[in-house]
């Protein structure tokens, strides 16, 4: 994973916008290059900004910029919509002078370069902002965003998830998730996405388009023996399975495929 800081404006609207990127797998809202190190002082010079953790195998830094130039008014400075002010200001932030050099030259190759007032510089501090600003508009979607509608979720529709729950022994492990997961078909595991494994009695029954009941179990143990847990976009489901039973070619395995209901990876 690599990781990059994006100022845009109110930082939950670009919060909102950057999770249902394809390949974006952290978002925090923060507060870039101010003097302090504390939410307690004073304006110190920060830009509100979301710290972003994407996969360069999924969606490259170019990629990523061009998503993220799509809801910035780029010509703008210390202003985006009607938030006004130095912390409003749009940037482009890192610790890697080789993300720095790559972003100068994405804004070199665009034919308004010389309009553009992005600043792109090393990021030196970097403070996590308040609870009460993280995902705030998945907690309160009806709040106020610069960012118009149509844009902060043109990409959600993309987004739709499901839950695919594997059963088959330990050892079928290692390779089902490097397989399944190297073309970035999906996301894997719980929520810090890694791989959870949970040692089970049985095995459900295999279901194809629904949770199991409560309590219903296999009463044969094929010697799947652990779940492995894969989650991933809507429009990969087919795909995965495919891998799936490519790679457990001699018995059908026991699968089961959850939609998740307004659910994030964050």
């Amino acid at each position: 994973m690599e990781e990059i800081y994006l100022a845009g404006g109110c930082l939950w609207g670009v919060q909102e916008y950057l999770r249902h990127l394809p390949g974006v797998t952290l978002t925090e809202a923060g507060r870039a290059n101010g003097s302090a190190n504390t939410l307690d002082s004073d304006y110190d010079g920060y830009a509100e900004c979301v710290k972003t953790q994407f996969d360069p195998g999924i969606i490259s830094l170019e990629q990523l910029l061009s998503y993220f130039f799509e809801i910035i008014d780029p010509y703008s400075r210390d202003r985006q919509g009607n938030d006004i002010g130095k912390k409003y200001r749009t940037g482009i932030y890192s610790t890697s002078g080789e993300h720095l050099r790559r972003a100068g030259e994405f804004i070199k190759k665009r034919s308004d370069a010389e309009k553009i007032v992005v600043e792109i510089l090393p990021l030196v501090n970097y403070i996590r902002s308040a609870d009460e600003h993280q995902d705030r508009l998945q907690r309160f979607p009806g709040d106020y965003c610069h960012i118009p509608k149509n844009k902060l979720y043109k990409y959600r529709e993309n987004r739709t998830e499901y839950k695919l729950e594997i059963y088959l022994s330990r050892e079928l492990i290692p390779q089902m998730l490097a397989e399944v997961t190297k073309s970035g078909a999906c996301r894997v595991g719980n929520y810090d996405n890694v791989a959870s494994y949970y040692e089970i009695e049985g095995c459900w029954k295999p279901l194809e388009n629904s949770a199991p009941a409560a309590g219903e179990k296999n009463t044969v143990n094929y010697g799947r023996e652990y779940k492995l847990e894969i989650r991933c976009k809507e429009k990969k489901v087919r795909d995965v399975l495919q891998k799936i039973r490519e790679l457990h070619p001699y018995e059908e395995p026991l699968i089961n495929i959850i939609k998740l209901e307004n659910h994030n990876f964050e």
